[in-house]
């Protein structure tokens, strides 16, 4: 005798519907952008590549990748090393919605640029041995102004530490107001002095070089694309890079978002790469019979439920308001956690030798091998809170916004890490000390 039915809660088939009419769109939206994405080209001359030579395996994840970081196959997206990444444009069209946002500039900080200016210096200084009076003088001059640009040039790059074989290395200086600037006013143009309001926030990556280090990585690494094309990679990452510090309260989570992208993308491509090299050795003979085959093997992992749909017409890219939401457990790693806590806890004083101790006081797994992710946020707001709390109030009572407070010192929008909490203390204990408060951040 079979089951009897029971009744479906009208609500119930509501929610179905709903779910039904999202997935409908998404998968509506995907056939939009493979369809787009195979009537698009990349790269010039010779090295043309025609969206509709890819596979249709290759078109279907390069849409899902456009579908989850909502960029613009059409202007956002390049194609370098046999690999799609986002370009400039997605950042910059990202930083620009910023309110905050004024400008920015990047410099080619590259070892064979300084080399550059040394060479030039040296050349007019040769002339300059054949000349006479005032032309030499303005010779050495000149000579000497470049020779001071490229010793700049090089402080400024190994300040930010590149990997030695890298070929191109980009600065990138974002200029945004803080939090407590008039903007009303600015752009209503009865404020014309911006000196006070704005900040700097800079960033460097670097690009091309990696196949002469292959030898010295354990595991290797490869990086085609900043091979294919260095300066152009490394003023994409520079930026990207500099764009997440510099409006961290928002773009984090985005970044983090991207970055998933980014990895499913990679694994999809290597899949589909190595679906294509299986599908050539097993292509048949003429005189064999032909085969069909689908494409049910797709990892799941490439096909995520909670992507968040692409701009309608007319449509920006995401503001704060917009950023995909991210779940804490999809959000959480435990690599990372680790690092953050024996960070932390130096910070905090706590000596390798007090860290078992330290945890047993505060009931936490004595090694960290039993942890899972509530006690890493247990042990960081043990840790955190205290000076976090100081910082708030004190900030709070001297009329200080803690946003402006963390761009003058910190060089971003907001706290990170213990230091950066134990730093803002001691900044408003000197402010305490002086009994004088400066204007809403202004000439810390």
């Amino acid at each position: 005798m079979g089951e009897a039915l029971t009744h479906v809660p009208d609500n119930e088939i509501e929610r179905i519907r709903q779910v039904g009419r999202s997935q409908l769109a998404v998968a509506k939206e995907l056939q939009k952008l493979e369809k787009q994405i195979a009537g698009l080209t990349w790269g010039t001359g010779q090295q043309v590549v025609h969206g509709a030579s890819f596979s249709p395996g290759n078109r279907a994840a390069l849409a899902e990748f456009c579908h989850l970081t909502r960029a613009n196959p059409v202007t956002h997206v390049d194609l370098l090393g046999g690999k799609w990444y986002l370009n400039s444009n997605f950042w910059t069209e990202c930083i620009n919605q910023q309110a905050g946002f004024h400008h920015f500039v990047q410099r080619d900080i590259s070892p064979a640029i300084e080399a550059g200016l040394r060479k030039q210096a040296d050349e007019i200084l040769a002339r300059a041995a054949g000349e006479t009076n005032g032309r030499a003088k303005q010779l050495r001059d000149r000579a000497h102004a470049l020779e001071d640009e490229a010793d700049e040039m090089g402080t400024t790059r190994r300040g930010y530490s590149p990997r030695e074989t890298a070929t191109c290395v980009v600065e990138t200086i974002i200029y945004r107001f803080i939090n407590a600037a008039p903007l009303d006013a600015i752009r209503a143009g009865t404020i014309t002095d911006l000196d006070p309001y704005l900040v700097e926030v800079k960033g460097c990556n670097w690009a091309g070089g990696m196949g002469q280090s292959l030898a010295q990585q354990r595991p290797p690494k490869y990086d085609p694309i900043g091979d294919a094309n260095p300066s152009l990679t490394a003023h994409t990452r520079s930026l990207r890079r500099a764009a997440v510090k510099a409006f961290s309260a928002w773009l984090d989570a985005y970044d983090r978002q991207i970055t998933r992208a980014e990895d499913i993308m990679e694994a999809e491509y290597e899949i589909l790469q190595d679906d294509a090299a299986q599908a050539q050795e097993q292509r048949l003979q003429p005189d064999e019979q032909q085969a069909v085959a689908t494409g049910a093997g797709e990892p799941a992992a490439a096909r995520p439920t909670n992507a968040q749909p692409l701009p309608a017409e007319g449509e920006t890219l995401p503001t704060q308001a917009t950023v995909p939401v991210v779940t804490e457990k999809e959000q959480f790693d435990f690599k990372d956690a680790h690092k953050r806590l024996f960070a932390t806890l130096k910070d905090a004083g706590i000596s390798e030798d007090g860290r078992k101790l330290w945890a047993k006081d505060n009931q936490l797994p004595e090694s960290t091998k039993h942890w899972n992710a509530a006690h890493y946020d247990k042990a960081f707001k043990i840790l955190v809170d205290p000076t976090k709390a100081i910082v708030l109030e004190g900030a709070k009572l001297m009329g200080l916004d803690i946003g402006d407070l963390s761009m003058r010192l910190l060089g971003k929008d907001r706290p990170s890490f213990l230091k950066d909490w134990i730093l803002l203390r001691d900044e408003l204990d000197k402010l305490a000390t002086k009994s004088v408060a400066p204007q809403a951040g202004l000439d810390l």
